[in-house]
């Protein structure tokens, strides 16, 4: 137990070690998101941290229950603790091509990746069961790596990926109550890779 708390906590050291060179490389500043109003933090809810942050800017964000979010902006958003939870879509759009939108540790419900042209990066997105869609459309730069997606009622394809560049990797895909695809329009995927890490019994793969 305690060698895995061990690794986790090195994990995290590691990204936030990572965002704080990116951000020291580039004029940037460092927003402390956190729903209880703590010591220290600037914003207790992301929409709001999000409206005031600028490019290239770090959102630390701290335990708590936080609102979805639509951006257009090139910002680091990484979970400082567990159990960092977003109810709502989560939506980047119209990313230009300059930034990055860089997301890890976060535990979703809903996200939409539209008409980015600059590179776009969310890694472990987990919170099982919540994460129930992902939709890429029209993205150029996309990397979706450690997520945890399990459809359910309502949603067409738990992971629909449409006239976008994207890897897909290391993540897991559950069927649920709704079937899983990953699709593409007639526009063709330069690259695509998917890891699927459940038994082949629970979840059902399919490129149309």
């Amino acid at each position: 137990m305690s060698q895995k708390i061990s690794i986790r906590s090195k994990r995290l050291l590691r990204g936030i070690l990572a965002l704080l060179a990116l951000c020291s490389a580039v004029r940037a500043d460092v927003i402390v998101v956190d729903e209880s109003n703590g010591a220290g933090s600037d914003f207790s809810d992301l929409p709001q941290a999000i409206a005031a942050a600028s490019h290239n800017d770090l959102l630390l964000v701290r335990s708590g229950s936080y609102s979805g979010f639509t951006t257009a902006k090139g910002v680091r958003i990484l979970g400082l603790e567990s159990n960092v939870e977003v109810s709502g879509p989560c939506v980047i759009q119209n990313l230009h091509s300059s930034r990055k939108f860089v997301l890890s540790r976060l535990e979703l419900t809903q996200v939409e990746i539209r008409n980015c042209a600059g590179h776009v990066a969310l890694s472990q997105i987990d919170g099982y069961p919540r994460l129930s869609s992902v939709v890429v459309l029209d993205s150029a730069d996309v990397r979706l790596s450690e997520l945890y997606v399990v459809g359910r009622e309502g949603v067409a394809q738990a992971v629909y990926i449409g006239a976008s560049e994207v890897e897909l990797v290391n993540s897991r895909v559950m069927a649920g109550l709704a079937p899983t695809k990953i699709g593409t329009t007639s526009a063709p995927l330069e690259r695509l890779a998917l890891s699927l890490m459940m038994p082949r019994e629970s979840a059902s793969l399919s490129v149309t």
